[in-house]
């Protein structure tokens, strides 16, 4: 079953006072690295959720053409770069991705706030045996949740139904039974990187 991997970065950054895609993080911003990743985990489709706005501080369209121009060089055809809606809930720039994302395709949600998955969670998160159309598989360290979550493709409706209007989690916790844990040991899927300070903590600097 393929997957769209879709990475929102539409919010203003207005607490981090600078975009968080562009943050650098052993020698690539995180968009780069995120995209690149998702790739090489078998994403069959990335798509990458841009602001809408010039307030605060925005990731525009034009900042992931420049960022992504190489891995759009050779990988392009499996990258699609929309906006999304800067002034709204995250649930509203998700939805905008969800359109672009062919019905059979299962959908793997990765904010830009929670960066740092590695390709072989990402893989783990694809190819789960439990997985299915109806499922939602969700990273856990410790017994507590984290991110990308992969939600099945019979998923996304629910997902643009008003079951959704007050954001994707509640999709999630709708039903215990259709979601699926998926144990790791990595400390940082948890990471919400909002303030400079959350940055700081990792050892990314602010340009």
């Amino acid at each position: 079953m393929p997957v769209s991997t879709v990475i929102l970065a539409a919010g203003l950054s207005r607490r981090m006072g600078f975009p968080k895609a562009l943050l650098n993080h052993h020698g690539a911003s995180f968009i780069q690295s995120m995209t690149q990743k998702a790739l090489d985990a078998g994403s069959a489709q990335v798509i990458v959720v841009t602001a809408d706005a010039n307030e605060g501080f925005p990731f525009k369209k034009s900042d992931a053409l420049k960022e992504l121009a190489s891995i759009m060089q050779t990988q392009g055809s499996k990258i699609r770069l929309i906006k999304g809606q800067s002034s709204g809930h995250p649930i509203d720039s998700l939805r905008h991705a969800i359109c672009e994302c062919p019905q059979e395709y299962a959908l793997c949600l990765w904010p830009i706030d929670y960066p740092f998955a590695e390709v072989s969670l990402l893989k783990a998160l694809f190819t789960h045996p439990q997985r299915t159309h109806e499922t939602i598989v969700v990273p856990t360290l410790e017994g507590k949740r984290g991110h990308p979550v992969l939600f099945g493709q019979a998923l996304k409706a629910e997902l643009l139904s008003p079951l959704a209007d007050e954001g994707a989690h509640h999709v999630v916790r709708r039903k215990a039974n259709r979601v699926v844990l998926l144990k790791t040991t990595n400390p940082n899927i948890r990471v919400d990187l909002n303030t400079p300070q959350d940055a700081a903590a990792l050892g990314i600097k602010l340009h």
